[in-house]
């Protein structure tokens, strides 16, 4: 069986989860090959086996196709980008449209069984793309985001308007009746109709989310398969050896942050340096580090009594390990939400989660069982639930024990793999 994995980049929570699944086909001798935009090449993101990892870059059309593509696609993104997203508000996240330029006509060159499609955006031209395709050619999309049902919003947030029809976008400059969400939802409907595609979600609530949705009924298949870890690398790790190779204070409590961006507002880094501040307010003898890891592009405010550690990007599996099991509380205040990579690791090395109660957390993250929920961005709230998790060391230490049980058994990567190779089988 051959198949292609196609992803943006090579980091962040969707390339991380892509790439574990290729590798994990690659052990179990399936012909896969993972490819991505050339300009996120970065070497020390491919674990291993690189001659499996292939850049593929747009090509410059000719002829006919030159003046289609100037038509659809360049003036489309030009004049779009002016009218509606140039005052977009910085809290929200990216909106994105399948208008892309250059042409990938992938299915010319590879003849494979499965085309697997995970977070392509910014890259693959989508009408291009598929074409390039017969039409029952199986097409397997892991949604990371809501992007893909959306008339271009990468999460809903409060609007449900992508169950009927994307139209008078609250997200945009211009909404209205034919705004570019109507646009773009209307194309998204041309191009999957008739088409053999298989979405997988990660989460329950995306699953919901995907049958809910006036594009979902286009799909042949839609189910939910978790995002497989290797339980034998994400493992607990001896919190004092840990914290003695981070030159941390076993007495201190510690409390972690990640993200591939700390700078991507959608991630409550923000959040979690006001509840640090109340904390500090409200706690003033209280000394407490924080982890953080992650693309280190923001400046920390310094906080009384609050000694940040940052830890940069980690690249391997053995540098996550230690640094999820050096903490006492891994805290998530994301704004939105489909099945964090981070929640994930952090419980498989034994590590309680705080977590806004939002999009798929609530499957892991079970109140008072393996961790804590706090209100939809409120500080208060997430500050109150850390000083509450904190001054309870033992119960901290029961949470940590029930999430690596659940992740044990919903998560395993032999398992994903299972059930992607059942779903494979079925579809070719």
């Amino acid at each position: 069986m051959r198949v292609r994995q196609f992803n943006t980049d090579l980091k962040g929570g969707a390339a991380t989860a892509a790439k574990r699944l290729h590798l994990s086909l690659l052990k179990n001798r399936i012909d896969s090959r993972f490819h991505y935009h050339p300009d996120y090449h970065d070497e020390s993101a491919i674990p291993d086996r690189q001659d499996t990892f292939q850049s593929l870059a747009p090509c410059e059309p000719t002829g006919i196709a030159k003046w289609i593509e100037r038509r659809e696609t360049k003036s489309k993104r030009n004049r779009n980008y002016r009218k509606h997203f140039a005052n977009r508000p910085k809290d929200r996240e990216i909106f994105s449209t399948p208008w892309q330029r250059g042409w990938t006509p992938f299915g010319k060159n590879d003849a494979c069984e499965i085309v697997h499609l995970h977070w392509i955006l910014s890259w693959l031209d989508l009408s291009t793309f598929l074409r390039s395709f017969p039409k029952k050619q199986p097409i397997v999309w892991t949604l990371h985001d809501m992007n893909t049902i959306t008339g271009g919003c990468h999460h809903s947030d409060e609007c449900a308007k992508f169950k009927t029809v994307c139209q008078s976008c609250i997200q945009i400059d211009n909404p209205g009746i034919r705004d570019i969400s109507r646009k773009v939802f209307d194309y998204k409907k041309k191009l999957f109709k008739h088409r053999n595609i298989h979405f997988v979600t990660p989460s329950k609530w995306m699953e919901n989310n995907v049958r809910e949705s006036s594009l979902g009924q286009y799909a042949t298949t839609i189910r939910t398969i978790r995002n497989g870890l290797d339980l034998t690398l994400f493992q607990p790790f001896e919190k004092n050896d840990s914290r003695h190779e981070l030159a941390i204070p076993t007495t201190q409590p510690v409390i972690g942050f990640g993200a591939a961006s700390l700078s991507n507002n959608r991630k409550g880094f923000q959040d979690l340096l006001k509840a640090l501040q109340l904390l500090a307010n409200d706690m003033p003898t209280t000394e407490i580090t924080v982890l953080v890891f992650g693309v280190d592009d923001l400046q920390i405010p310094p906080i009384p009594g609050i000694k940040f550690l940052s830890l940069g990007y980690l690249s391997t599996p053995i540098q996550q390990q230690k640094a999820y099991s050096a903490m006492d509380l891994f805290v998530l205040p994301s704004w939105a939400e489909n099945m964090p990579q981070t929640a994930v690791e952090a419980m498989a090395c034994g590590t309680p989660v705080l977590a806004y109660n939002i999009g798929g957390v609530p499957e892991i993250v079970i109140h008072n069982q393996t961790g804590l929920l706090a209100k939809h961005r409120d500080p208060v709230d997430l500050a109150n639930k850390i000083r509450n998790a904190i001054g309870q060391s033992e119960r901290m230490t029961d949470w940590g024990k029930n999430g690596r049980r659940l992740i044990e058994k919903q998560f395993s990567l032999q398992e994903s793999h299972n059930q992607y190779m059942e779903l494979y089988r079925s579809v070719v």
